[in-house]
């Protein structure tokens, strides 16, 4: 009897052990357990994690490459130009043969030669220059509308050697002494406003690459017959105009002796016109010693750099600004 209660409790007991060994067994398969490699599981999350940092840079660099795109495209619209809608004058449209049409573009000639003809018109019309922001409108002498009272030329060419067109003016301006005056004017289209380049009370002489020779405007030290010049170049930066060099003439005829004391050098004076030139630098040095004509003329053709432009001059007249306005609206 007790062997048979052994026998059972041994029974129940292998039981027990078996139903708990399958049941680690399930566990271990469910991943439930402890890992048969523990160092295996570390190398595959060090794998998926060096998988998806690739991913993660990646998304970082299209990002920063998604924003320079759109700053290249802001500056891109920022840089482009102004677009106008050009209107020819009512009386041009009566004229046989000529295309009635309205000009949309943002081409910076087509609009700045549109605006050289506008500012002919008020000249002619209003006897006005072109307006500069923050100066006061100036005007030519004569009356309104009596083109005859003072005569006024205009020329469009390059006049600073930057390959754009200038409107350049010569004509008497309305004050006391009726004084002549030549000038270069350019239309900006970024700003929507003329700028002035220069003006001079004496004629001006044009170089290439933006060279101007200037008189001087009043006669000073040594001249007679021939005004000191003064030889000036173009800054595009600065846009304003640079001394190259200075010549001032000493005339025999009006000053045979410098200060009273040196008399004229006339072994210097070579073809004996009775004038010989100081020469001075941009920064003012040199003119210690006259030179003849030749060596006057070499010096400056050497800073002037290349043969004189000739300015073609035009009347300001109805037909003339016509003519400017119909070779914008004829294209």
């Amino acid at each position: 009897m007790r062997k048979q209660r052994k026998q059972k409790i041994g029974f129940f007991m292998a039981l027990i052990l078996c139903v708990l060994l399958m049941t680690a067994c399930e566990n271990q398969g469910a991943g439930l357990g402890r890992p048969s490699n523990p160092g295996q599981q570390t190398l595959e999350e060090s794998e998926e994690e060096t998988a998806e940092a690739p991913s993660s840079e990646a998304a970082a660099a299209e990002e920063e490459h998604g924003e320079e795109e759109a700053t290249e495209k802001e500056t891109i619209e920022e840089e482009k130009p102004k677009s106008f809608t050009l209107v020819p004058p009512t009386d041009l449209l009566a004229i046989e043969g000529f295309p009635a049409k309205v000009i949309q573009t943002n081409q910076e000639e087509t609009v700045r030669n549109c605006f050289y003809a506008k500012a002919l018109e008020e000249m002619l019309v209003k006897r006005t220059l072109p307006r500069i922001e923050g100066e006061p409108a100036n005007r030519l002498a004569g009356e309104e509308g009596n083109v005859n009272a003072q005569p006024l030329n205009y020329a469009l060419l390059d006049v600073n050697g930057d390959h754009k067109q200038e409107l350049m003016l010569s004509y008497v301006k309305d004050d006391e002494e009726y004084t002549e005056v030549m000038e270069a004017y350019v239309f900006d289209p970024a700003s929507e406003s003329f700028q002035r380049l220069f003006s001079s009370h004496t004629p001006v002489r044009l170089f290439p690459n933006g060279v101007m020779e200037t008189d001087a405007q009043e006669e000073v030290t040594l001249s007679g017959r021939e005004r000191s010049r003064m030889i000036t170049r173009y800054d595009p930066e600065t846009r304003e105009y640079g001394v190259l060099g200075t010549v001032e003439p000493w005339d025999l005829r009006a000053f045979p002796g410098r200060f009273g004391e040196d008399a004229f050098p006339d072994a210097v004076d070579e073809n004996k016109n009775g004038i010989v030139y100081f020469l001075y630098d941009a920064d003012g040095s040199g003119g210690e010693t006259p030179v003849d004509e030749e060596t006057k003329n070499k010096w400056t053709e050497k800073l002037t750099g290349g043969e004189e432009i000739l300015v073609e001059w035009k009347s300001l007249t109805k037909e003339n600004i016509d003519a400017e306005f119909l070779a914008v609206f004829s294209e």
